[in-house]
């Protein structure tokens, strides 16, 4: 019976007059080649995209961008903006990594795919505003990017010899002061490479960046149901950043890599001196990866305000921070909103492409805002916080499986006493950390309740790795920082968790603000690879 009427039911829909009726015809894929693009690495192909983009509009069809030849790639100068539907689809294939560096930002280990050439014209940024024109712009429901290698070729990456060359472009005379300076000098503020507004239903997927100031950047609210999956790369500021969300996101293998050239990570090989010049030995590349990554602005993935989230399997390699959860209050009227200084506006996260401050017009964010929800299978990899928490949520944030490694440390950069916990000195702690909590993150910011954070199955390792990372790089005992430095409020509970290399993993497990409201219990502990007693602060 069931049969007979679907088979009758079938006829309907299929004879009309005794014609068949046309199927519907899928939304077309428009071709930016067919609209002038070359991708021959010279001619600027911005207004081909644009003109595709326009042409995909009223129907929310794709705009195709083909694989380029070796060594080729489509130059974008200014803003390519995609209305609501329409997405942008290229193809990763053809890129192969080299046996040494992973994918060097410039021409060479390039073997075709569809590849972007960021060189945006300096009348997109305002170099005293801080701000830049995004490269290209979701404006709404639907849209989409995928399958493409975006490369900021003309990005500055100086080898450390050029880097403290008296005679060279840089010519600074010490870590320090390259670190103050290099970035704000050399840096254009380049907008983000993927610039989302009013982004519900968006996806984002097999992208990859180098050189980038912000890869992906979800600017303002009212984003929900949308999903970022397998995006790279390596730039100056975030990976992934989004200011605000009203609906649940998901975010799925993110990786956050250095090792994107031109040169290669570490310093230059003393066999280098021996042997024919090859990629290797154009090494010597310690100095800027370390500035980048004492940068607070730098993160794998940086959620200001998400109501609901579900991030997991996350990777960084030489970040800042793994993950952030939460913006801090813009900076006080007069004084810096330097992105180098934590208090002075750096996580307090200003919009790069409108100088806004994610917090809004009225300053602090509303009570209880920060985002809740949850990450598995997070991985970082040298970095000076693995989990940093800036403003709180009634709602609890969870974290499963999470192997941290705090390696970098700014030299001298302390935290502010008066403190409490383990450890026999707490005039001098580094502010380092595989757990950092913001006084921000407080019972007073939070509706009056105190802040949960749940953390399964957590690994603290710490080592230097000062052939990597030069002077940036510090154990936690080298600048006696800690797996968790509680400033703020919480509860935080930890089960099944190891802390390896350091000397006595007891001496560096914690530090709270005296007269705080954090409480820390810590069981199934093992300490340097032997079961220890659980922990209750």
């Amino acid at each position: 019976m069931l049969l007979c009427l679907l088979l009758s039911r079938a006829a309907d829909w299929s004879v009309a007059g005794g014609t068949a009726a046309a199927a519907p015809t899928a939304s077309p894929c428009w071709d930016v080649t067919a609209f002038g693009a070359v991708g021959n690495g010279a001619t600027d192909d911005t207004p081909a995209f644009q003109a595709a983009a326009a042409a995909a509009a009223p129907r929310g069809g794709c705009v195709r961008v083909p694989p380029v030849a070796h060594g080729g790639g489509y130059v974008l100068t200014s803003t390519v903006t995609l209305a609501p539907g329409v997405t942008l689809i290229g193809t990763l294939s053809g890129y192969s990594p080299p046996g040494w560096c992973y994918g060097a930002p410039l021409d060479s280990n390039s073997t075709g795919g569809s590849r972007i050439l960021a060189r945006p014209a300096p009348a997109t940024y305002d170099t005293k505003a801080g701000t830049g024109a995004p490269l290209i712009h979701l404006t709404g429901t639907g849209c989409g990017v995928r399958g493409l290698n975006i490369v900021y070729d003309r990005a500055p990456f100086p080898t450390d010899a050029e880097l403290f060359d008296p005679a060279g472009p840089y010519g600074y005379g010490s870590f320090e002061e390259a670190r103050r300076r290099f970035v704000a000098e050399h840096v254009p503020p380049a907008g983000p490479a993927i610039y989302v507004t009013s982004g519900v239903r968006v996806e984002i997927a097999d992208v990859v960046g180098s050189g980038w100031t912000w890869l992906v950047y979800f600017g303002g609210g009212g984003h929900g149901m949308s999903h970022v999956r397998r995006v790279q790369g390596w730039g100056f500021n975030s990976l992934v950043t989004l200011e605000q969300a009203a609906d649940v996101m998901t975010f799925d293998q993110l990786r956050y890599t250095v090792n994107s050239g031109p040169y290669c990570l570490g310093a230059r090989p003393a066999s280098c001196d021996r042997e024919p010049p090859s990629a290797r030995c154009r090494g010597n590349f310690t100095a800027v990866p370390a500035i980048v990554a004492l940068r607070p602005s730098n993160a794998l993935l940086w959620l200001g305000r998400a109501d609901g989230y579900v991030a997991r399997d996350l990777f960084a390699f030489g970040a800042h921070t793994g993950v952030r959860l939460g913006v801090a209050p813009p900076p006080a009227a007069g004084t810096s909103s330097d992105g180098d200084d934590p208090y002075g506006g750096a996580l307090a996260l200003r919009n790069p492409v409108t100088g806004a401050y994610a917090a809004g017009a009225g300053g602090a964010p509303a009570p209880g805002t920060g985002p809740w929800g949850t990450v598995s299978q997070l991985l970082v990899d040298q970095a000076v916080f693995g989990i940093h928490l800036v403003w709180p949520n009634p709602l609890t944030n969870r974290f499963v499986a999470a192997q941290l490694h705090p390696s970098f440390w700014r030299k001298g950069d302390v935290v502010a006493g008066p403190l409490e916990g383990s450890g026999a000195d707490l005039g001098t702690v580094g502010r380092e950390a595989g757990v950092y909590v913001e006084p921000t993150h407080s019972v007073a910011n939070n509706k009056g309740l105190l802040p949960t954070t749940m953390l399964s199955s957590m690994v603290v390792a710490s080592f230097s790795d000062g052939g990597n990372y030069g002077e940036a790089s510090a154990s936690l005992g080298g600048s006696n920082g800690r797996a968790f430095v509680l400033l703020g409020d919480g509860l935080f509970d930890v089960r099944g968790f190891a802390m390896n290399n350091e000397r006595n993993g007891l001496t560096h497990l914690w530090a709270r603000a005296r007269g705080g409201a954090a409480q820390l219990r810590v069981s199934s502990a093992v300490l340097n690879y032997s079961f220890a007693e659980d922990v209750l602060v």
